[in-house]
């Protein structure tokens, strides 16, 4: 007997040839996948609600472990309802939280390479591509990744995945 679910993944064209791609893996795999093709907003509520078996979902950026706290902590008995997978680990959730916590990058890295481990030993979530995003600026257009302030001893991220940042934006007019 196969193991059957259903994969939700939402309409856009995109996304449906990466769920079909993502079912014709998993069928080869043995399973039996039916592909829930759905809206980007009926996606968000059923992942919200916990309506769904597996989903495919974009996101759980960032450069610092510190972004994706809203969709890894369990949050006790009070429940995050960010964290999609619902998984509620006091480990995890001590360890994001020494992470936000705590200045000293040594013991921030120490902190997020146990969440790490957790979270890969207890798979949690089980991260299956990466999409890659890109943003056109105009040759006049200078610092839409900010400017290093002050304290920070490495240039900002190379990466725009929460937003684009304004400080530190300007155009030069000439």
């Amino acid at each position: 007997m196969k193991l059957k679910f259903g994969l939700l993944t939402p309409s856009g064209p995109a996304a449906i040839r990466l769920g079909g791609l993502l079912k014709d893996q998993m069928q080869e795999a043995g399973f039996e996948v039916d592909l829930v093709v759905t809206t980007e907003a009926d996606l968000i509520n059923r992942s919200l609600s916990g309506d769904y078996d597996i989903s495919t979902f974009r996101n759980q950026p960032g450069d610092d472990p510190d972004s994706n706290f809203n969709w890894w902590f369990g949050g006790g008995e009070t429940r995050n309802l960010l964290n999609f997978g619902r998984f509620n680990d006091p480990e995890i959730d001590k360890n994001l939280m020494a992470g936000r916590t705590n200045p000293d990058v040594e013991v921030r890295r120490a902190a997020y390479e146990d969440v790490s481990r957790q979270l890969v030993s207890q798979v949690y979530n089980y991260y299956l591509w990466f999409t890659a995003w890109g943003v056109a600026e105009a040759p006049n257009v200078h610092g839409i990744l900010g400017p290093k302030l002050p304290g920070q001893e490495q240039d900002p991220p190379a990466r725009i995945v929460t937003g684009h940042p304004v400080l530190g934006l300007w155009i030069d007019e000439g």
